[in-house]
């Protein structure tokens, strides 16, 4: 009994921290379909690395076959100690036979295909920790919005206490026959308006959640409670925009494409393959054995052009990922240097928004004291709060969308 006790209330301290940000991230990184969809295709380039791998031995196989002729045939050669007594005909035969075939020379064709399905296998990896690197980034910008619409969901809510508080004291004024009825209308026009915001928070934090559990790969998953971020993240270090993550998949594609060319060069060589087979033929209740050794020599003189045409076409997408990756480089400049702004502008706002709010609960107070005291209109209060929960608002915006335009400054540069 005691026991059971103990466990319910580790059970109760533990969930009562919430839901935090690592938490979700190792959740997603173990559940997302987007990320269990990235391994499965790594492990389908491995299995076709594999396969390639094995051409290189060649191939044991099994034969067999059943043959009717119209006229009956010598069962197998001349067996010249015999003679024309030794030999066996018949209508119908039956072979058996077990076989190894292999490439002896390909024009480099097969080293080509490996190399290839090893860069598609190096890419699809590649392309699992980008897809890491982006879900992370997403989950990161989720939670932080959800966090800012809490903060706005409190702010907001703690307006309406205000108003509310306002109400009644307006109310015992109009009774006093101290203030005009129509004071109490201009209120309730204020709570409702903040009533719609209200919900309107409520459902965006309820799409934001779903859209969480939709990345993570888990409906069930409950989000209470969120822990909220008190510090602001580190800026990270910009190092070299070649050794990133985001241009990697690019680079190994051109890698790809050089051996791409090489595989359709080889076309140009000869093909020799190696046979060896051993057969046993049946007819009639006697059999006859036989091997057979063949090196075979395959060379293409002319193809209309074919062969040339693969190569120019390797050659041509090799040189249209270079300008792809220009491109990208260009690109990722751009968005580092915008995250980078974006962080400095969100750090000025912060500042700005601090000042206001310290200016604006002064000025609320100003008005209450004033309003209270008869020397001005309910309209002055009330838009000084409005002002104020505006100024707590931008700052939250601002704190949140600088944590975000860090985490996006973290994908963009993230390394292998």
């Amino acid at each position: 009994m005691m026991r059971n006790i103990t466990i319910l209330l580790l059970f109760i301290s533990l969930s009562s921290y919430g839901v935090t940000l690592e938490h979700l991230i190792q959740e997603a990184l173990i559940h997302s379909p987007i990320i269990k969809e990235k391994k499965i295709k790594k492990e389908i380039y491995r299995e076709k690395e594999k396969q390639i791998r094995s051409s290189i031995y060649g191939k044991f196989y099994l034969y067999g076959g059943y043959e009717h002729l119209s006229e009956k045939t010598n069962l197998g050669f001349l067996d010249p100690s015999k003679g024309i007594a030794g030999m066996t005909f018949a209508n119908n035969f039956y072979s058996l036979g077990i076989g190894y075939s292999v490439p002896i020379f390909t024009g480099f064709r097969i080293s080509s295909e490996l190399k290839i399905a090893e860069k598609e296998l190096y890419s699809a990896d590649t392309e699992e920790r980008l897809t890491k690197n982006e879900l992370i980034y997403k989950i990161k910008k989720i939670y932080l919005n959800i966090l800012l619409l809490n903060k706005q969901e409190k702010s907001l809510k703690a307006y309406i206490d205000s108003l509310k508080k306002l109400k009644e004291n307006i109310a015992v004024s109009v009774k006093a026959g101290k203030k005009a009825e129509v004071d109490i209308l201009k209120v309730e026009y204020q709570l409702q308006d903040a009533y719609t915001k209200f919900e309107k928070i409520k459902s965006d934090i309820n799409n934001l959640k779903y859209e969480i559990r939709y990345l993570i790969g888990r409906q069930d998953l409950e989000l209470k409670n969120f822990e909220d971020i008190k510090n602001k993240t580190q800026i990270p270090e910009i190092k070299e925009i070649e050794n990133l993550l985001y241009l990697k998949k690019v680079q190994i594609e051109k890698e790809k494409t050089k051996e791409f060319i090489k595989k359709q060069k080889s076309l140009f060589y000869p093909q020799l393959d190696l046979d060896l087979i051993y057969s046993k033929r049946y007819a009639s209740g006697e059999s006859f054995d036989y091997y057979r050794i063949g090196l075979n020599i395959k060379y293409t003189l002319f193809d209309f052009g074919k062969r040339a045409s693969a190569v120019l076409e390797g050659k041509k997408n090799y040189r249209l990922l270079k300008e792809k990756e220009k491109s990208i480089v260009l690109n990722l400049k751009k968005e580092i240097n915008k995250a980078l702004s974006d962080i400095k502008i969100s750090e000025e706002r912060i500042k700005s928004a601090e000042k206001q709010i310290k200016f604006s609960k002064e000025i609320e107070r100003i008005e209450k004291i004033k309003y209270e005291s008869g020397v001005s209109d309910i309209f002055d209060l009330l838009k000084a709060k409005a002002d104020r929960i505006a100024a707590e608002t931008k700052y939250y915006e601002a704190f949140y969308k600088r944590e975000i335009a860090v985490a996006y400054l973290n994908f963009l540069i993230s390394e292998e």
